[in-house]
């Protein structure tokens, strides 16, 4: 039986106000992510990853690749506003392509979304967009000065069972990047023990933020 995959789109905030020290953080803590994918025997056998950057427009980073295979920018230029809905609209596209382009069965995908600031473009339609499609996990790291009524309405309503919203660290010890393999792994062992159950679109109420659910 071919073992179920799972993709992990990361949408990483490029704007302008991410210069100086927030991104040389950001950077280090995907170097830490990959390494810290790469220690786990079930992530790195099974995870797919796919990076998304966004400034004034969203653009695609790194293409769908395995642990192995992708490579992280060591570098990022901060500039711009912050499109994060075009962000959301270019994660569906390159999600929907790769539904549609392979016959690997994958588990619903996890949405990981970087920010320290507001969106600056139509996030409540992209966030509409995002509702209607299946997801393990929508996850949000909120770094200093970020919207946080926002990043947990990224997180959908109610938030799934492994959704979450956590205070990006800019040190160097990394917890942000634990606590998510540790994630991705409940999320694979759930599965394999028949245990993860279905995973349905979230709906909206016009006036209800999603409120972050601890994992």
């Amino acid at each position: 039986m071919t073992p179920v995959r799972l993709t992990v789109f990361i949408l990483v905030d490029t704007s302008g106000s991410m210069a100086g020290e927030p991104m040389c953080s950001l950077l280090r803590h995907l170097r830490l992510l990959k390494n810290e994918m790469s220690n786990h025997q079930l992530i790195r056998d099974r995870v797919d990853i796919c990076l998304l950057g966004f400034g004034s427009e969203a653009r695609l980073l790194a293409d769908p690749a395995s642990v192995a295979d992708i490579e992280f920018p060591a570098e990022l230029e901060a500039a711009g506003s912050t499109a994060t809905g075009e962000a959301i609209g270019l994660m569906l596209e390159k999600h929907g392509s790769l539904q549609a382009a392979t016959a690997t069965p994958r588990l619903p995908s996890v949405a990981l979304l970087v920010s320290d600031g507001v969106a600056t473009d139509d996030f409540d339609l992209a966030l509409a967009r995002m509702d209607a499609v299946r997801w393990s996990a929508r996850v949000a790291w909120a770094l200093p000065g970020a919207d946080l009524g926002q990043l947990e309405r990224f997180l959908g309503e109610p938030a799934g069972r492994f959704s979450h919203l956590s205070h990006f660290d800019q040190g160097a010890d990394g917890g942000s990047v634990s606590r998510f393999c540790v994630m991705l792994c409940l999320i694979l062992g759930s599965q394999d023990s028949g245990d993860i159950g279905p995973v349905v679109p979230v709906k909206r109420g016009p006036e209800s933020p999603a409120a972050g659910k601890a994992f």
